[in-house]
């Protein structure tokens, strides 16, 4: 009886299994921005910081009191809202008055930790971006304000009745408007880094 030649049987192969350096790579989180969008930062940052100096120069010049010659509030809503000069030698809103030095030391070393902060975001990150640098063109123009100066000028005045807000600055202004902004990226979930493509299953 014939015996027809047996075909040799091939081994079913299992899939290439991903080194454990690929697969590190393909779950590791999007990089930080870095730089990106420094150029529009820039630009917040130098708009913020000559429009807080401009207008406390111009505080200076027309609404200071100087002996023989008072000058009164500027009222810009009855009740509400005035221009009224002050020298503020605490932290924003008249916080720890007092330390001017103390103050400068603490707003360079958090103005520090801000920069790096936005560094770290996720590229696409735009509305944060300009965030911190809107926050940094304030700390930064109250620092200034504190080594020349001694004090901050303030002028900004907000008052209901008998009740009345601590004077504050164009800096202030922008501190809390993009603190503002931040907190709403963080609570959307935005400033979180992007996990990269998972690794394909062994």
């Amino acid at each position: 009886m014939r015996r027809e030649p047996m075909e040799p049987q091939s081994t079913p192969q299992s899939p290439p299994t991903p080194s454990s350096a690929d697969a590190a790579a393909a779950s590791a989180e999007a990089p930080a921005g870095g730089f990106a969008f420094w150029r529009a930062s820039a630009a917040i940052f130098l708009v913020g910081f000559i429009v807080d100096h401009a207008t406390k120069f111009w505080a200076e010049s027309d609404l200071k009191p100087v002996p023989g010659f008072p000058h009164e509030s500027i009222v810009l809503i009855p009740g509400f809202f005035n221009l009224t000069y002050a020298e503020n030698t605490g932290a924003a809103f008249s916080i720890m008055s007092g330390h001017p030095e103390l103050l400068a030391l603490v707003s360079l070393a958090v103005s520090a930790m801000l920069g790096w902060f936005w560094y770290t975001l996720p590229a696409g990150e735009k509305w944060a971006r300009g965030a911190i640098a809107l926050i940094l063109s304030g700390a930064i123009g109250n620092v200034i304000d504190r080594l020349v100066r001694g004090f901050v000028v303030d002028f900004f005045h907000a008052y209901w009745r008998d009740h009345h807000w601590p004077i504050f600055n164009v800096a202030d202004s922008a501190i809390c408007v993009g603190a503002a902004i931040v907190v709403w990226r963080e609570l959307a979930g935005h400033l979180k880094p992007k996990p990269g493509p998972a690794a394909p299953a062994a």
